[in-house]
């Protein structure tokens, strides 16, 4: 960062100090040259913090600790989403009058999109059918698999 913070900071410099140059010269019997030549400064100046070999192009490396505590904290968010559902889909039945247990299997990818996979459902047999319907049109295309309450 601060070597494009320097390579910023050096153009602006020469820029500025290029254009009042060029207000100075006297003429245009050879303008062409001194143009030439602020420009071979201003790219000299430009590329000086880059070829300096303060620039690193390497990939940092993470420890063992570092990878461990984000895979850890993947799946503590993993399960704090899915308790998040589980009580939001059980909240929903009970406003239709449904008592159920709700447990939902998510997934979430890469681009960090969460998915719900399967979703278990223990409940009274008269109330399936509602609880299909009910959970279909809130979470779409997720497995429903329904035990029976014993």
């Amino acid at each position: 960062m601060n070597v494009f913070r320097a390579v910023v900071f050096t153009a602006c410099i020469l820029g500025l100090a290029v254009s009042l140059i060029e207000m100075l010269y006297p003429g245009e019997k050879f303008a062409k040259q001194i143009r030439l030549l602020f420009s071979m400064v201003f790219i000299i100046g430009i590329f000086t913090p880059i070829l300096s070999g303060r620039v690193s192009f390497e990939m940092p490396v993470f420890s063992q600790a570092e990878a461990e505590q984000a895979l850890y904290g993947k799946e503590a968010l993993q399960r704090a989403v899915a308790a998040n559902i589980n009580s939001s889909l059980t909240e929903l039945l009970m406003q239709n009058g449904i008592s159920a247990e709700i447990s939902a299997e998510i997934n979430i990818g890469e681009d960090n999109c969460i998915s719900i996979s399967k979703v278990s459902i223990s409940c009274a047999p008269e109330d399936e059918e509602s609880v299909k319907r009910l959970l279909s049109e809130c979470i779409g295309g997720a497995e429903l698999i329904t035990e029976r309450e014993k």
